[in-house]
């Protein structure tokens, strides 16, 4: 007899063992997602979820306009995490946002990609 994988709590552990670490008791943090992993998130847990366990202040798109992201006023306060897809228009929102003149958000970074990311990826 075969065993069923609930392939949903997999996933939704996987991230939490991922984000968790990353995560500064007390701080305000971000969870920045693409299009791709935010689907792949939407489909093993719940935004309320996530900010709860996860302890997160904000989950926004990382290729939504700045403003939306973030309040300016706090964003220079936050820690980021980013769960995204290693393709090139992900890679490049997170490169943008790291080599601002001013970085989008001052706290500590962490990035997470669903796979190795592409030789073109790295490249940039």
């Amino acid at each position: 007899m075969s065993r069923r994988v609930d392939l949903s709590a997999l996933f939704r552990r996987q991230l939490y063992d991922s984000v968790r670490p990353a995560v500064a008791p007390g701080e305000m943090t971000v969870l920045l997602l693409d299009d791709v992993s935010r689907r792949a998130v939407s489909a093993c847990a719940t935004v309320s979820t996530l900010v709860e366990e996860l302890s997160l202040a904000l989950i926004a798109n990382v290729h939504a306009p700045l403003e939306t992201r973030a309040p300016p006023s706090l964003a220079h306060n936050m820690h980021a995490v980013y769960v995204m897809s290693p393709c090139i228009a992900s890679v490049r929102a997170l490169l943008d946002d790291l080599c601002a003149p001013r970085p989008v958000y001052g706290g500590l970074c962490h990035a997470f990609f669903s796979r190795a990311l592409p030789a073109e990826a790295a490249a940039l």
